[in-house]
């Protein structure tokens, strides 16, 4: 079987994915901002510090993932994100596998990565979990005033290569 391989994510990638994205990636991206998911995914393009990556499998964008400075809070506060088809789950072992590299990849720079995960969508909650989040607070966010976790991981730039580890 063929490997899915990640790269640098092109606009293109964005409007490809958004009609496959899984049904619970579509209703975290209404309950948070309300936008449709093609808006969604073509947003982090428009912030130059944002880095983006999809992952492709058979010659088509199975899932992208990045990070971007928080606007929510001051500091080096990354904010990571992914949004998937449900083709990626096919790869749950790879995903497994190789997601805490990703994480430490998305972490440089940042003294902490932050963001919000809709409570609904618990294939992310889990994920989150094994990648070293912590989930910190259930709590109203989004457009929606709907409950999302709040999860975080503290970022040790004391150590080689900047560790990672849940706060």
């Amino acid at each position: 079987m063929t490997k899915p391989v990640v790269r640098r994510a092109v606009p293109q990638d964005a409007l490809r994915l958004a009609p496959a994205l899984r049904s619970e990636d579509v209703a975290e991206i209404r309950a948070c901002t309300g936008r449709e998911p093609a808006l969604e995914l073509l947003q982090p393009f428009c912030n130059p510090h944002a880095r983006v990556f999809s992952v492709y499998f058979d010659g088509a964008p199975i899932a992208m993932f990045g990070v971007s400075p928080a606007r929510w809070v001051r500091g080096k506060v990354g904010a990571p994100w992914l949004l998937a088809s449900e083709e990626l789950f096919r790869f749950s072992f790879r995903l497994a596998r190789e997601s805490r590299r990703w994480v430490a990849t998305l972490a440089d720079g940042y003294e902490l990565l932050e963001n919000f995960a809709y409570a609904e969508n618990s294939t992310h909650l889990r994920w989150l979990e094994w990648c070293g989040f912590r989930l910190v607070r259930r709590e109203p966010w989004g457009v929606s005033r709907l409950p999302f976790w709040r999860f975080q991981m503290r970022i040790e730039s004391s150590t080689a290569g900047g560790a990672v580890r849940a706060i």
